[in-house]
């Protein structure tokens, strides 16, 4: 039973790793995050905490998921960011705490613009490709729907993952 104790907080980690992708996978595919993703990933981290050998900056990753969604329920009422968006990076940025939160935010901007452009060139393209509905009738992939909006969530997911050496440091 030690052995698995001792290995909890990388199997914490991984399962927060993987509602990240399940998030970034549900938003390129129905550009939404459901609820649940972004409570796994808020519920984890403090459990992730309490493992830790020693003193998490609580008040720091707190503050750090405070300011990301007073900020981004700004943008999400000036039309500019959807809620699930905020609802995902306010999660995620919890992990990331305000120590390393500007970091975070640089990597989710330069990714966000990145994959803004490539999905502009990619629509241009390809145009949107078809699919079936549950009802039979054609539907188009939103990924790669003209007009529509950038699932942005994968912008998100991509820099905790890349970033994720700072996500899982406290020290």
């Amino acid at each position: 039973m030690d052995a698995f104790a001792s290995t909890l907080p990388a199997w914490i980690e991984w399962a927060t790793l993987v509602a990240i992708v399940a998030g970034m996978l549900w938003d390129a595919l129905r550009l939404r995050i459901p609820h649940t993703v972004c409570l796994v990933i808020l519920f984890l981290m403090p459990v992730w905490g309490l493992l830790q050998p020693a003193d998490v900056p609580w008040l720091g990753h707190l503050l750090g998921f405070v300011v990301t969604f007073v900020v981004g329920l700004i943008l999400w009422r000036l039309r500019w960011f959807g809620g699930g968006d905020v609802k995902f990076l306010s999660a995620i940025a919890l992990w990331f705490g305000i120590r390393d939160l500007g970091f975070f935010l640089v990597a989710v901007s330069l990714l966000g613009a990145i994959l803004a452009i490539l999905l502009l060139l990619l629509r241009a393209a390809c145009g949107a490709l078809p699919r079936r509905g549950a009802d039979g009738t054609a539907r188009t992939v939103p990924l790669l729907q003209k007009g529509d909006p950038v699932p942005y969530g994968i912008a998100i997911g991509l820099a905790a993952i890349l970033l994720r050496g700072a996500m899982f440091d406290f020290g």
